[in-house]
């Protein structure tokens, strides 16, 4: 998949083929994944990560023998990262999606071997040994802010000035993240927001979070250019920075219109397919009713459409319906 780059400052024009290959878009949803599934390869630190990671952004099952994750988004930079993180175990399947608020999205799909299934016991609260393991607490950040993490600056007395936030529903998980940076002093705060129900919001703010930002392993690409914005430009004039940070956000904001277009035109086409494909079904379904119409028998029929005797019956029951609707 090409990844387009984030570059502050720079805003551009993109087309779809910027955000997918035209080989990636014929694949969409029609290629079944390989069988000969590899597994898991990752240390200690790496399934920490994505343990968060799907806490924060992943509906994880199991699939038959598999371990089926799945990701939507209307950002480009977070497919390219799901595809970062499981394409060498698993080939995507990417889906168009309408979300029940009317968003167009795309959805990824992988299928995981079995040794995946620590994907499935998504954590509460974090475990005790990763709050005190320098390396797995900042791992475990990582990945959750992945997925729900915002790096950016914000505006006040006219200067800008560095800030993270983390986002979600789960208390618990939150305030142990909380518990943790604090033990670490960076004083970060915890907040609740009615936003459809409680969402529990953790900030840290200025030179502190100039201290955190690079203890946080981020791999989302949108991120990695805020964490340089945000570097670069605390205690900044807001008028030397600001300028900066928007036209960061612009990018952002193009990108994801591209591909909620994308997913848009995507899903239309799939839903005129569906349409197409029953129509011809019904043709051909019908295509039978003038022989019963002749009296003659299912085992004729079939022979003639060249049919199992099995369809022909199906065929001749739908001729019935049709006669005892007509006959109402």
């Amino acid at each position: 998949m090409s990844q387009p780059a984030v570059s502050p400052g720079r805003p551009r024009s993109l087309t779809l083929n910027d955000l997918f290959p035209e080989s990636d878009l014929q694949n969409v949803g029609n290629t079944r994944p390989p069988q000969n599934l590899r597994h898991f390869a990752g240390d200690e630190i790496e399934k920490t990560y994505l343990t968060y990671f799907a806490a924060g952004d992943l509906h994880t099952y199991r699939h038959g023998t598999k371990v089926r994750v799945e990701g939507g988004t209307t950002h480009p930079a977070q497919l390219e990262l799901l595809t970062a993180l499981f394409g060498s175990y698993a080939k995507p399947i990417f889906e168009p999606t309408l979300t029940p608020k009317g968003q167009y999205a795309i959805r990824a799909t992988f299928d995981l071997s079995p040794s995946f299934d620590f994907l499935l016991d998504k954590p509460k609260k974090i475990d005790r040994l990763i709050l005190r393991d320098n390396r797995l607490f900042y791992s475990a950040l990582s990945g959750f802010s992945d997925a729900e993490g915002h790096v950016g600056l914000r505006e006040n007395h006219d200067k800008a000035y560095a800030r993270y936030t983390l986002s979600n529903r789960n208390r618990h998980l939150m305030h142990d993240f909380m518990e943790g940076l604090n033990s670490r002093e960076h004083n970060a705060h915890l907040y609740a927001l009615r936003h459809e129900g409680i969402q529990w919001q953790l900030e840290v703010n200025g030179e502190f979070a100039v201290k955190l930002l690079p203890n946080i392993g981020f791999r989302h690409r949108e991120k990695i250019a805020g964490v340089k914005i945000a570097m670069a430009n605390d205690r900044i004039p807001w008028t030397v920075a600001g300028p900066v940070y928007l036209s960061y956000r612009a990018i952002i904001k193009s990108e994801r219109d591209a591909l909620e277009s994308l997913a848009a035109n995507r899903w239309r086409a799939r839903g005129e397919k569906k349409e197409k494909r029953k129509e011809i079904f019904r043709r051909k379904f019908e295509s039978s009713f003038p022989l019963f119409a002749k009296g003659l028998t299912v085992q004729e029929v079939a022979q003639m459409l060249h049919c199992s005797t099995r369809t022909a019956y199906r065929r001749m029951e739908g001729f019935r319906d049709k006669e005892d609707w007509a006959e109402s």
